[in-house]
C-alpha cells in the first residue's frame, strides 16, 4: 500500500501536553479561503513527498557532551546544541535553564514546554525527558573532580531533522516506511496524529496506519474538517481514535457562508455538525480567526452543552493561500482574550497565539494554564 504524505516525527504542538508523531496526507476536499496547513498543502501539490528517511548518526563511544557543574553556565551551548541536532527542539535556543533539586535536576523550560535531565542516586546515570515523556538515559563519569555528561554509543535513538521533511518529484511513500518511522519515534512519542490535507479522504491508508498505531500502544488523533463524519464512525466503532481535531470555520447553521469559505460543497457544514455530535471519543473544536472571519460567538453557539474543547487560534495572514486576507493584520493576543471571553457560556474555551502559545480561559480569574 502507498501513501502521499509528509511526517513530523515529533511535535509537541499538535496535541496540548503530549509529545506525538504527525502524518500529513496529500489532498484536501476543500479549498479554504485560508488554512493552517497551506504550507504543507502548497508544497505537496506542487512535488509527489518522500518523506526522509532516518539516518542514525554515528557516535563514538561515549561522546563528552557537557559538564553538568557549567549547567547553567558556560555550557549552555552545548547543551542547547545537543538538543537541537538530535531532538529537532528549536525552542530551546530561547528557553530558560537552570537546576532544582539540590543540583540534581537540570530543568530547561519555556511557556509552553520542558526538558528534564535528572541525576540517579550514584551520579551514573541521567534520564532525559522531555514534555513529560522519558526517551533515554546519559552516561556520567566523574573526571578531575568534575562530573561530566556523555552519550553512548547505539544509546539513543536519534532523529535526524525531525521537523524537516523534504520532497522528490515522482515519489510516494510506501506505508511499511510511514510504519517505521513511528516504531523509531515511539520512545519519544504517546500519540499519533493524521492531519492534510483531509486524512480521511485516504480512508484505507489511515485504517491501516491507525490500528498500527494502536498496536504499539499509542493513542491516534485525528486532525479533520469533518466531511467524513461515517469515516469518522467507522473508526471509533473499531476503537480506532481517541481524538478528534475538528476545523470549525464558521457557524455551522450558515451553510451558504460555510460552504463560501471552505469551498467544499454545501453539504459541508451538514457533515461538519455530524462529526461534532459523534459519540464516545474526545473532540477538540478548533477555529483559526482572521479580522474578516471571527464569528467564535456563532460557532461557540453550536457547541453548548456539549462536552468539547473549543481552541481559538491566531491566524498568520501570510500563510493564507490567496487574496485579501493576506493584506490584513493578525489579531493581538489581547484581541484574542477578548474573542475568548465573548464565550463564557462554555466550560473550556483556549486562544493559541505565537506569543504565548495555548492558553486556557478561566472567566473568574482571567487566565489560568493547563
Amino acid at each position: 500500500m502507498e501513501l502521499r504524505c509528509v511526517m513530523t516525527p515529533v511535535s509537541t504542538i499538535d496535541w496540548y501536553g503530549r509529545s506525538v508523531s504527525v502524518i500529513f496526507f496529500n489532498g484536501c476536499n476543500f479549498k479554504c479561503l485560508y488554512c493552517s496547513n497551506n504550507d504543507f498543502i502548497r508544497r505537496a501539490t506542487s512535488l509527489q513527498p518522500y518523506l526522509r528517511e532516518k539516518k542514525e548518526k554515528r557516535i563514538r563511544k561515549n561522546k563528552y557532551l557537557f559538564n553538568w557543574d557549567n549547567i547553567p553556565g558556560i555550557d549552555n551551548n552545548k547543551l542547547i546544541e545537543f538538543l537541537k541536532e538530535h531532538f529537532g527542539i528549536n525552542w530551546v535556543k530561547t528557553a530558560i535553564i537552570e537546576k532544582i533539586d539540590d543540583n540534581k535536576t537540570i530543568r530547561i523550560f519555556s511557556e509552553k514546554n520542558l526538558i528534564s535531565i535528572k541525576l540517579n542516586d550514584g551520579k551514573t546515570k541521567a534520564i532525559l525527558t522531555i514534555d513529560d515523556v522519558r526517551t533515554d538515559e546519559l552516561n556520567l563519569k566523574m573526571k578531575t573532580g568534575r562530573l561530566k555528561v556523555f552519550i553512548s554509543k547505539n544509546k539513543l535513538n536519534i532523529i535526524s531533522n525531525p521537523i524537516t521533511p523534504i520532497f522528490i518529484k515522482e515519489k510516494v511513500f510506501d506505508i511499511e516506511e510511514v510504519e517505521k518511522q513511528i516504531l523509531e519515534s515511539k520512545m519519544f512519542i504517546s500519540a499519533v496524529v493524521f492531519s492534510g490535507g483531509e486524512p480521511t479522504k485516504q480512508y484505507d491508508a489511515l485504517e491501516h496506519l491507525a490500528r498500527f498505531a494502536k498496536e504499539q500502544g499509542l493513542l491516534v488523533g485525528i486532525e479533520t474538517n469533518g466531511y467524513y463524519p461515517e469515516r469518522l464512525s467507522k473508526l471509533i466503532e473499531k476503537k480506532l481514535l481517541d481524538k478528534i481535531f475538528l476545523d470549525i470555520k464558521a457557524p455551522l447553521d450558515d451553510a451558504k457562508k460555510y460552504s463560501m469559505i471552505t469551498r467544499g460543497g454545501e453539504d459541508a457544514a451538514l457533515r461538519a455538525r455530524k462529526s461534532l455530535e459523534l459519540e464516545n471519543v474526545d473532540i477538540e473544536v478548533r477555529t483559526t480567526v482572521f479580522r474578516p472571519f471571527s464569528d467564535v460567538l456563532g460557532i461557540a453557539k453550536d457547541l453548548e452543552g456539549k462536552n468539547c474543547t473549543y481552541v481559538i487560534q491566531q491566524g498568520i495572514p501570510e500563510n493564507a493561500p490567496e487574496g485579501e486576507i493576506r493584506k490584513e493584520t493578525a489579531f493581538s493576543r489581547d484581541e484574542m482574550v477578548a474573542l475568548a471571553r465573548s464565550i463564557s457560556f462554555l466550560k473550556d474555551v483556549r486562544i493559541r497565539t505565537k506569543e504565548k502559545g495555548e492558553e486556557r480561559v478561566n472567566f473568574s480569574l482571567f487566565f489560568s494554564y493547563s
